[in-house]
């Protein structure tokens, strides 16, 4: 079971504030807007948050993944955006290699229990939360959501369309301040695998649409395409390419104009420790201005634990 997740890079939630303790931090500034980039990516869209581990169930391994009906699963999935390669500090780099102080290194963390309706329909509420390991451990509670998700929409020989749809809770300071009275997302994995190959082909995209009360401000549409490779070099380890584009939709802007907000390029090595814990570092290159100062570790952790 291969993890292909996907980690946003470009991706905001809120504006963090650093602490010497503990603490859930505060959101006080504006939400970030497709000229205003702040921290990671209004549309962590996911994360796909273990969207992929769902789309790659082992028919063969029934106790692999949960895919029966009537069971209960527990995950987590965590996103690590990390320093420069060359230049490490405690923020992540911009594309010319220096430091972004709107950029923290940080954890992304979700935490999900599902329900098996049927062999391939799940319900799964989730937790999302942020945790700043270079600020004293600082973190800040982000917006739930739960999601109904099917992992077999399409099946035909080597072809699979995994599907979900899902509804984000505004309980997080960002989405107070921003007035947001709720976000509806969908996501879609389809991957094929060539006959009599080591190869995989994957198409990752999310569409998700915010709602906004009196006064509220931040994008309203965004939308996400993730084309991924991968190449199977042993039955539990996997390397992968993924490119991802991410457009958004400023509430109040004229309906259609539809703004770039960030590329990027990661290479990476998936790595199956156990059927239920998988390991994915990787590099996020800057396309437009590749260099080893601008280029970002990162990682992606999976388990499932029950």
């Amino acid at each position: 079971m291969a993890l292909w997740a996907i980690s946003f890079a470009n991706a905001d939630d809120a504006p963090l504030a650093t602490a010497a303790a503990p603490q859930e931090i505060s959101t006080e500034s504006e939400p970030p807007t497709a000229s205003e980039p702040a921290i990671e990516n209004v549309s962590e869209n996911v994360a796909l948050a273990g969207a992929q581990n769902e789309a790659d169930v082992d028919v063969d391994d029934e106790d692999d993944i949960g895919d029966q009906a009537g069971k209960i699963t527990a995950t987590y999935f965590g996103i690590f955006y990390g320093p420069s390669v060359s230049k490490p500090t405690s923020f992540q780099p911009t594309e010319d290699g220096s430091q972004d102080s709107n950029r923290p290194v940080m954890l992304k963390n979700f935490a999900g229990v599902g329900y098996n309706l049927t062999d391939h329909l799940r319900i799964t509420p989730t937790a999302y939360w942020q945790w700043l390991p270079s600020a004293g451990g600082a973190y800040a509670v982000q917006d739930p959501f739960v999601k109904i998700s099917d992992d077999s929409i399409i099946s035909e020989g080597n072809f699979n369309l995994y599907g979900d749809f899902r509804y984000h809770a505004p309980i997080s300071n960002f989405s107070k301040a921003a007035n947001i009275t709720g976000s509806y997302q969908s996501v879609q994995v389809a991957t094929y695998v060539p006959e009599g190959t080591r190869w995989m082909l994957a198409l990752f995209s999310s569409e998700r649409a915010y709602t906004y009360g009196k006064g509220g401000y931040g994008n309203d549409f965004e939308v996400y395409v993730g084309p991924n490779v991968g190449y199977q070099i042993s039955p539990r380890v996997q390397l992968t390419m993924l490119y991802e584009t991410n457009l958004v939709h400023v509430y109040g802007n004229n309906p259609g104009t539809m703004e770039g907000d960030g590329t990027d390029l990661q290479p990476g090595v998936s790595v199956d420790i156990t059927n239920r814990l998988n390991v994915h570092p990787y590099l996020s290159i800057y396309p437009s201005a590749p260099s080893i100062a601008s280029t970002s570790v990162g990682a992606l952790l999976y388990w499932q634990a029950f």
